[in-house]
């Protein structure tokens, strides 16, 4: 019960606190691709040129990052408001999770699927990789597209914590609430009392202090 509590006090930290002290997801370094050469060279955005909303599936890389096509270019979307277990940050993997992670976003966004991309406040970070929120197309039976919000799909299979970070706070109650329902049901990661949520094993290989993720 006691690392159930801890663990929750965590996540609520992450939902209120990263603000106040300007955290910056362009900061988190680009995820090393553990399988190069399998998509074309990527793109680099820029905050100068407008973002796309409709893009097309590449292939995914590990559970929060997948390489798209739009009709500017092809480029890297790390998604907002989430984070994953890592399959492959400075060389080591985080082991069952992550994997688990990566192959679920793979079968969500397999090769070929049509995004809706939701921007935050930020389109582009630093490294030029898009800052979105991933709504999967499909066609609904009256003919209609319907839409799936992936980042929330990945947070609720427990398989991705809360991750908010300022200025961009779209969803951010409700991602928060997704997270503590996985923590109560023990849903997901949540199932293992090992667990070690992503910002800390980052954090633990970079030897970085408390405000680093």
């Amino acid at each position: 019960m006691l690392a159930k509590k801890n663990l929750l006090a965590t996540v609520l930290f992450l939902s209120l606190t990263l603000s106040a002290q300007a955290n910056d997801i362009s900061k988190l370094p680009p995820k090393s691709d553990p399988n190069p050469g399998k998509s074309p060279t990527l793109d680099k955005c820029d905050r100068e040129t407008r973002a796309p909303a409709d893009a097309v599936v590449i292939r995914t890389v590990d559970g929060d990052t997948v390489h798209v096509r739009t009709s500017i270019g092809s480029f890297s979307v790390r998604m907002l408001g989430m984070d994953t277990q890592e399959t492959h940050f400075m060389g080591k993997s985080q082991g069952f999770w992550a994997e688990k992670a990566s192959s679920t976003l793979a079968g969500l966004l397999p090769p070929g699927t049509a995004l809706a991309l939701e921007y935050g406040s930020d389109s582009c970070d630093s490294h030029g990789r898009l800052l979105a929120h991933v709504h999967k197309k499909s066609s609904s039976s009256n003919g209609l597209i319907a839409q799936t919000h992936v980042n929330a799909e990945m947070v609720k299979l427990g398989l991705a914590v809360n991750y908010c970070v300022a200025p961009d706070f779209r969803y951010c109650n409700e991602f928060s609430r997704f997270t503590q329902n996985a923590i109560d049901r023990k849903t997901g990661m949540f199932s293992d009392p090992n667990l070690e949520l992503p910002y800390d094993f980052r954090r633990r290989l970079q030897n970085a202090p408390q405000r680093s993720y």
